[in-house]
């Protein structure tokens, strides 16, 4: 991933509102598989994996509605078993989406700042639509593996 060492550390004090915080584990989630799809680095066997998985992930998320945080997380380890079969999406023009990190830096609430991570992730999700036929396959494939 490539960002700004602003940006980076807006990341990092989103994420330190979830710590500790059992109820937040699916905001924590969310919000690395918006931040990765929204920052995907530039051709590399790593990014390639990494955007692949964080994509799929928000294809469980929002096309076939799996909720559950822990086997979203375990989709990407499942992921690596499949790396030599993605290739690299070259990230639409309107990749960043309608929300960034910055949208959500002044949410201290960890209920609202779950509301709006679900808001950025599937302004990110949106983003993508010209991959989304590909990365359905992609999901399909690794989620009934």
């Amino acid at each position: 991933m490539t960002s700004s060492p602003g940006c980076w550390a807006a990341f990092g004090e989103i994420l330190q509102r979830f710590y500790g915080n059992d109820a937040a584990a699916d905001a924590h989630r969310i919000s690395v598989d918006a931040y990765a799809v929204q920052h995907p680095g530039t051709p590399s066997p790593q990014s390639i994996q990494s955007v692949t998985g964080h994509l799929i992930n928000l294809c469980l998320m929002f096309e076939y509605e799996v909720r559950d945080p822990a086997w979203r997380r375990g989709m990407i380890q499942a992921v690596t078993r499949y790396s030599d079969q993605f290739n690299w999406l070259e990230p639409p023009p309107s990749q960043n989406g309608t929300i960034t990190v910055a949208d959500l830096l002044p949410i201290t609430d960890v209920q609202a700042l779950h509301k709006k991570s679900i808001e950025w992730a599937r302004s990110l999700w949106d983003s993508w639509h010209e991959y989304h036929p590909l990365i359905r396959q992609w999901a399909a494939k690794i989620k009934t593996h």
